[in-house]
């Protein structure tokens, strides 16, 4: 009984506390139209919404693909490794230099950027040019669309993943 009641806490634990607040990836790929995964935790648990041209579908994360990619980001290497910036214009802003516009470019290919914010408020952002398999970032990936192939069902969506995954 105690070992049932303490499995017990545990999933309610893990349904009842997101361990963070949003997490919002923008897809940018060569040859065709961007889109942005977004996923929302609440006390509820996480929902997620996909949007582009052409579609929008909302849905809820499944507790399994929760928790991997809650464990998956708590060891992420947050790093900015994006294709080649064409022009950048910076300034200095009390003392720190800020980007104000930045054009990257690439041939063919996908930029991707990221961006959690935790429960506390703080931001971490990455960004990175299409992946090479077994790296860290191409394991992101996989389980961004794993929890989308688990979540969305409406045609034009399954259409734009489809086409999205090639570039990975």
């Amino acid at each position: 009984m105690r070992k049932l009641l303490s499995l017990l806490l545990i999933v309610v634990s893990i349904n009842s506390y997101a361990q963070f607040n949003r997490l919002t990836i923008d897809f940018a790929p060569s040859f065709i139209e961007k889109s942005q995964l977004t996923i929302t935790g609440s006390g509820n648990g996480y929902s997620i919404s996909f949007k582009g041209v052409g579609f929008k579908e909302d849905g809820s994360v499944p507790d399994s693909f929760a928790v991997k990619l809650e464990r998956f980001m708590s060891k992420y290497k947050f790093q900015h490794l994006s294709s080649i910036t064409v022009i950048e214009e910076k300034k200095v802003v009390n003392g720190d230099t800020v980007i104000i516009e930045s054009i990257k470019a690439g041939v063919d290919g996908i930029d991707v950027f990221g961006e959690l914010i935790n429960n506390d408020h703080t931001r971490k952002t990455f960004a990175f040019w299409s992946p090479r398999e077994h790296t860290e970032n191409h394991q992101l990936i996989e389980v961004l669309f794993g929890i989308a192939h688990a979540c969305f069902t409406n045609k034009s969506t399954i259409n734009y993943l489809g086409k999205l995954e090639k570039y990975f």
